[in-house]
């Protein structure tokens, strides 16, 4: 199985083509190339065609120079903000991030659910999940267009009042279904489908929410699974760690992983470790979480 990872400190802190060469060094296989570190409003997204493809092009090139494949992007988030103009807008961001997608040579988009200050617990639902279909629909064409397939995210939202971490929408492996199914069976394609953050699936602790943990939403979702983004959390924050630093038991998830039949790559999105030690401790805080991501993956037989 290969092992991935966010390209968000990197890039930052060096930009492509040293960061990206980092990546490689520290032993990492494959990338989750981080969109949303380009401004909406700014270069890359908001030049021509040719500028655009060009831009996404030399990437291209810095990857497979070190031997790296793309396996899955993270396009720009919020995806919805509830100004029509706005989100008008950020549909055509979406679609950019897709065509880029396809440029880098990967398959997969992770994109987040619109979600909605009032989306709390179990309110707003049917409202919301009327918004995401037309707005997952709305992006159908282009992930056709380009043989991408939308990677719908496990998310959470905060209770400002209560001021604590709380259930929004498709913080359950079953809205997520849900969602995936109904937009499938709509399109009549295999279009949509999963990316399981497992740190988020360890943040929601209610009545009502118990299959909200990383096991059970592995079994719920199964096949549905495409991408992966792994970080280990206290259960209590998106702490976006490397496994070992909250109380996630990983051997719980790859076991898990296993028995579905998982196959793609496990890819890290725990770049908080290396915001933590800075860009001087960088080759071995990457060093770090690739050999703890490889020691997990080899002692399950992923």
């Amino acid at each position: 199985m290969l092992i991935g990872t966010q390209t968000d400190f990197a890039v930052k802190a060096f930009g492509e083509k040293e960061g990206l060469r980092l990546l490689a060094e520290a032993g990492f296989d494959s990338l989750d190339l981080s969109m949303y570190i380009y401004p909406v409003s700014e270069e890359p997204f908001t030049l021509g065609e040719d500028e655009f493809c060009a831009f996404f092009g030399e990437i291209s090139e810095i990857v497979k120079k070190n031997n790296l494949i793309v396996g899955q992007t993270h396009p720009h988030f919020p995806t919805y903000t509830g100004n029509e103009q706005q989100d008008e807008y950020l549909l055509e961001i979406l679609k950019k991030n897709i065509r880029a997608t396809a440029l880098l040579g990967s398959k997969y988009a992770v994109i987040h659910p619109a979600m909605d200050i009032k989306r709390k617990y179990g309110q707003y639902t049917d409202e919301m999940k009327e918004i995401n279909i037309k707005r997952y629909l709305a992006l159908f064409d282009c992930l056709e267009k380009y043989d991408v397939y939308c990677c719908i995210e496990n998310m959470f939202s905060r209770d400002r009042i209560l001021n604590r971490i709380c259930p929004t929408t498709c913080s359950t492996a079953e809205e997520m279904v849900d969602y995936i199914d109904t937009l499938n069976t709509l399109t009549n394609s295999d279009r949509y489908v999963a990316c399981l953050d497992i740190g988020h699936s360890n943040l929601i602790h209610y009545d009502g929410y118990e299959t909200v943990n990383p096991v059970d939403m592995i079994h719920i979702l199964g096949d549905r699974i495409k991408v992966l983004h792994v970080q280990d959390t206290d259960g209590k924050n998106d702490l976006h760690m490397p496994p070992g630093f909250g109380n996630i038991d990983f051997d719980d998830v790859c076991e898990s992983l296993k028995e579905i039949g998982y196959n793609g790559v496990f890819s890290l999105e725990a770049d908080s470790l290396c915001y933590k030690l800075g860009k001087e401790c960088v080759k071995e805080s990457e060093r770090l979480m690739y050999s703890i991501a490889k020691n997990l993956v080899n002692a399950h037989n992923l």
